[in-house]
């Protein structure tokens, strides 16, 4: 497999690694190997020549293959968990266990957790204002995944729509020339149209 480390630090080769990542974990609950040595964030770190990398990495990459370009190791035994808070002192953060991470994109990852903003919006029932999360009321973001109350997104296009009206000038008469009638123009401001001069004053 390629190397782990860059081309100008001592080769070290994946057995080599891997008898210094395994002395440093023990058993956890639930199937998990819990790291038991340096962290960074909560996550294990590792040093591997001159880099300093996270250990569920470094394992996942030793034990199953390379991550995919643009995805991200999701802790599965994380996701399973409900009673888990998340943050620096979460136990499955150290977890480098390979069966039990997944490579995932990054919004996927965050709707999976119940700590980020999409996973709580997610698991909710209900909206802010008590509307149903339901199949007829929820709209799902493209860009984000993220669910959408339609009776609020609709109350919002209401409510602009109502206030840019109540700014625009007001309609009616643009100018003073009158027909030969006597009626004012009855065009609104910024009307392209010319008025041509009669005998008599007309428009």
């Amino acid at each position: 497999m390629a190397s782990l480390i860059a081309a100008d630090t001592p080769v070290l080769g994946p057995e080599q690694v891997l008898a210094r990542l395994l002395p440093k974990t023990a058993a956890g609950p639930d199937g998990c190997i819990i790291w038991t040595a340096a962290t960074n964030q909560g996550y294990g770190a590792i040093h591997v020549g001159r880099a300093n990398r996270r250990a569920y990495r470094v394992a996942y990459e030793l034990m199953v293959g390379p991550v995919p370009a643009g995805l991200q190791l999701d802790h599965l035994c994380h996701t399973r968990d409900t009673s888990c808070t998340g943050g620096p002192e979460c136990l499955h953060r150290r977890c480098v266990n390979p069966h039990h991470l997944q490579p995932v994109t990054g919004g996927e990852n965050a709707r999976r957790s119940p700590n980020t903003p999409v996973g709580r919006n997610i698991r909710r029932a209900s909206c802010v204002n008590g509307h149903a999360f339901n199949e007829v009321n929820t709209y799902i973001r493209p860009d984000t995944g993220g669910r959408v109350c339609r009776r609020c997104r609709t109350d919002r296009m209401i409510a602009a729509y109502a206030a840019a009206r109540a700014v625009r000038p007001p309609s009616g008469p643009s100018c003073d020339h009158r027909s030969r009638a006597g009626n004012l123009c009855s065009r609104r401001p910024g009307h392209l149209g010319k008025h041509q001069s009669r005998p008599g004053g007309g428009s």
